[in-house]
């Protein structure tokens, strides 16, 4: 996940490059001499400061690991129900498009019946006319 680390928060990339104070002194520092002095007399101190920048750095990317394991299982969590529910919708549309289907059927039947029905209609009249 190293590719992963470089773009995360740039904070925390600038607290890793920091995190051990400077150490050790590169040969082009001004005042090296009185810096080196500074270092190691605060060694007793600076030692534990570097290892707890160097803790905290590591903690901050174990929760971003965390974050990023934890929204990708979201992520496929929600595609999953999303693909389900789409699932659901088709067959409920299909379903109702059936319905719809077998009810319009009904509707034609019923509206051949009554053209039969009416043509009946239309040609008594004209027989029951003549017949009297």
């Amino acid at each position: 996940m190293a590719s992963d680390r470089e773009t995360w928060s740039p904070s925390l990339q600038a607290a890793r490059s920091r995190a051990n104070l400077g150490l050790p002194l590169s040969g082009n520092t001004r005042f090296r001499f009185l810096k080196r002095i500074v270092y190691r007399i605060s060694w007793l101190f600076l030692n534990h400061q570097i290892a707890y920048n160097e803790h905290m750095a590591s903690a901050l990317e174990e929760v971003l690991e965390a974050v990023a394991k934890r929204q990708d299982e979201l992520v496929k969590l929600l595609s999953e129900k999303l693909e389900l529910g789409l699932l659901q919708a088709n067959r409920e549309i299909g379903d109702h498009i059936s319905r719809f289907q077998s009810e319009m059927a009904k509707l034609q039947l019923d509206l051949a019946q009554i053209r039969v029905e009416l043509s009946q209609l239309a040609d008594k009249p004209a027989h029951d006319a003549s017949g009297c």
